[in-house]
Parts: structure tokens; sequence; C-alpha cells
């Protein structure tokens, strides 16, 4: 749990009333090391390149900041490979431990797991840890059950139970004595169930495995039987899960709730009730869940590490969790932020395609992340002082506050302006 009730003590409260007089008086007080170290950073090279790499859920909503409002804003970045990577959550997060990605787009929370995988390509000792990423809520999604609508529409009526999706996932044959879904229900056609998974390392393969309470190896004992019920996909994520229900009768698929309105599909409730942005904010559909964008804390890059990708990495969160990323998240179908989910700086909420949509920021006084505005801000102000940011790319550092180009006591102005403001930690 965060600390969100930091009080200064009042001799440095009293000292940093918001007066460029006042602050100034600060900026000479502190150490002598942060203002007299006058830092020359050197300039980077410019387009600078970021690497962008996960999910394919959260990928046509990344997908679309990068080429629409990002590209816009931040005509200085490109991106690694020409576009945002979708190997998976588990890779994208492994890509990220091993120190190879700015960002990492995510459909399921960290795990402990994570600190041991093998997925980002480095081995499982990683330099990073799970412990030293913070993890931003850019938007919600509901796990969504499809079938072929060709012999399976009448899954779109009374739909299936949860309970429905243990037995098949796993394989119970008891449950389902004859392998067709007339076991099920008896409305619901005599032919042979088929159920597609995916790779192991999606994040939504083991969230869905979790709401089912399935464990991995029973899916894939399942998967692996000639009697089984379920069929591993040979490619990656929701479009190619989508693609084989659309192709193969009598089958079923699990996506995130964004492909679920492809050509040829039929969305089946679960326990009685359909994804809908409303079900899913609320939390009342079971398979509801968090997207997520991870970054590496700032206290955790790498001893030497430029500071220009981790800027623009903030910058893309903030642009996918502000107005115009959002309306590119609701356009894929997608459940936008409300107020409770990252409270920080909300902007003003607005109607979307019948969605309210509470866009918010990454505030930009808290320079060290470290959730609350104090003097440790102001330190790193100082640590940087006098450095020049590079002409017209402006903000490219995040300690230039004021994004005009160069790190100076404007910056410490900014950051005591806000200073004892209370303001509600994101959702981590």
């Amino acid at each position: 749990m965060l600390n969100t009730d930091f009080k200064p003590r009042e001799d440095v409260a009293m000292a940093i009333r918001p007066t460029a007089r006042r602050l100034a008086a600060l900026a000479s007080a502190l150490t002598a090391a942060a203002f007299t170290a006058s830092v020359a950073l050197a300039i980077p090279a410019f387009p600078l390149t970021l690497t962008v790499t996960g999910s394919t859920t959260v990928y046509p909503t990344a997908h679309g900041v990068a080429v629409g409002p990002y590209a816009g804003t931040y005509s200085d970045v490109q991106f690694n490979g020409g576009d945002v990577a979708q190997p998976g959550s588990g890779v994208g997060i492994g890509v990220l431990l091993c120190g190879n990605a700015d960002v990492a787009d995510a459909s399921r929370p960290l795990n402990a797991g994570d600190n041991t995988s093998t997925a980002g390509g480095c081995g499982a000792s990683h330099p990073i840890q799970t412990a030293q990423v913070d993890q931003w809520v850019v938007g919600k999604d509901g796990i969504t059950i499809v079938a072929n609508s060709g012999s399976l529409g009448a899954l779109g009526g009374p739909g299936l139970q949860v309970s429905d999706l243990t037995n098949i996932y796993s394989c119970n044959h008891a449950a389902l004595p004859t392998g067709t879904w007339h076991d099920i229900n008896a409305a619901f056609p005599a032919s042979p169930i088929i159920a597609w998974s995916r790779e192991t390392t999606s994040g939504t393969y083991g969230d869905f495995l979790g709401f089912i309470g399935v464990t991995p190896a029973a899916e894939q004992t399942c998967a692996g039987a000639a009697d089984g019920f379920v069929k591993r996909i040979p490619g990656t994520g929701n479009p190619v899960m989508v693609a084989q229900t659309q192709g193969n009768a009598n089958s079923i698929a699990y996506v995130g709730f964004g492909f679920a309105d492809a050509a040829g599909l039929t969305i089946a409730p679960v326990n009685g009730l359909a994804p809908n942005p409303n079900n899913i904010d609320s939390g009342q559909y079971v398979f509801s869940r968090q997207l997520f964008m991870d970054t590496i804390k700032a206290s955790a890059l790498p001893a030497g590490t430029r500071t220009d990708n981790y800027a623009r990495a903030l910058n893309f969160v903030n642009t996918t969790t502000g107005q115009n990323g959002q309306t590119v998240l609701v356009g894929q179908g997608e459940v936008a932020l409300i107020t409770n989910n990252n409270p920080v700086t909300s902007q003003s909420c607005f109607t979307l395609s019948g969605q309210t949509v509470c866009p918010q920021l990454l505030p930009i006084w808290d320079v060290d992340l470290s959730f609350k505005d104090d003097v440790n801000d102001i330190v790193a102000i100082g640590q940087c002082w006098q450095c020049n940011p590079g002409g017209s790319h402006h903000g490219w550092d995040r300690r230039d506050v004021t994004d005009d180009g160069t790190v100076d006591i404007n910056d410490i102005v900014a950051v005591g302006q806000h200073w004892q403001s209370t303001w509600t930690s994101w959702s981590h």
C-alpha cells in the first residue's frame, strides 16, 4: 500500500510556499553537490527509439496510440521494428525485466514467476525484478467466450456457466460423458466440443485459467490428450483465436473483449451475464480484468542509463491514459479508465460511445515517481541543474518539468507550486 499521507516537516513546508523567491532560496540551501556539480548532459541522438512490446490484447490500443496521438506529439521518437510488438504479455514482461524494452504491455499483473521466467530471452537471472517495475492501469477488459456462429449460435442464448468451462478446459469426461455440446445443454447441438487455447506465456491464458479454476498442468494435459477437448493454436494471441473459431465448426475460444465482434462469432454469456462496458467496469462480469503498461522505476534504471527513453516511455503511458489515448482505447472496443482506477491528476470526464471516460495523467511535478511531491524531486532537478535537454526536443528529461528545454529554477518553482498538494496514488 502506497503512503499517500506524506506531510513534510513544518520548517521545510514554510520554506517552500509557492513563490519564486522562497523556492530560489530553498534551491541554494539544498546540498551543495546537487547544485554545484552542473552536469554536462549528453544530447541524445534523435529520433529516439522506443521498444514497446507485449500483450496482443493491449496491442490494438498501443498501436493506435503509437501511430496516432503519440506520433503527433513526439515526432522525435521511432519504434523498434517500426511498430509496437505483440508477442504476448509474458514475453513482453520478460523483455522488460531483461532490460531490453521501454514499455511492456500486459493483460495481467506482474507475478513472482516473472522473476525467474526465461520468456524474455535473457535467461532466468534478470537484471531487473518485478519490485522495480511500475504497473500503470490503462484500461479494462473482459475475457470473452466466442463461439462459431454457424454451428453454435445457440450459445448466444443461455450461454455457459463457469463450471462448464472448467469441465471443458480440464477434460472432465465424467461431467461430459459423450464429449458433445449436448452434455452441457439440451438446446445445444450433439456435436463434438472443440475448445481453442493459446500460447502459455499469454497473460490472457493465465487470467482465464485462474478465473475458471484450472491449473496450467491440467489444461496442457487436456490439450495433449487424444480425446481432449482443448486444441492448442499454432500461433499467437487473439487474432489467431478468432480465426480458428471462425474457421472451425463446433468450436469456442476465449479472447479480449475488443476482438469479440468479429464476423462469424457469437458471444456466449457466462453465468447469465454478457460482457459489455458497464458489466466489465463494475466487475459484475465474471472475467473482468485490468490492462497495464509496465515501465522500469526511475530508481531501478541501470547506472549510467540516459533518461531520454525513460521520459518518452512515461510520455507513452501518459498519452494512453490521456484523452486522446482513451479515445483510441474505446475505439478498439476496450473499457476506459474511470475515476477510481488511477486517480492522480484526473482530467474532465466525458462520454464516448456510451462509456464514461476519465483521462488521467502522471503528474509532472512528481519527478522521481515516488508518489508524493517532496524535496527529493527538487534535489533531482538540482542534480541536473542547467542541463539542456536538446533544443527543440523539449521534455525528454523528466526533470525538465516545464518542458521548456532547460532544467532550471522554473522547474523547481513548478514542483513547489504543488507542494503538500493532496492526491491519491495510482492503483498498483
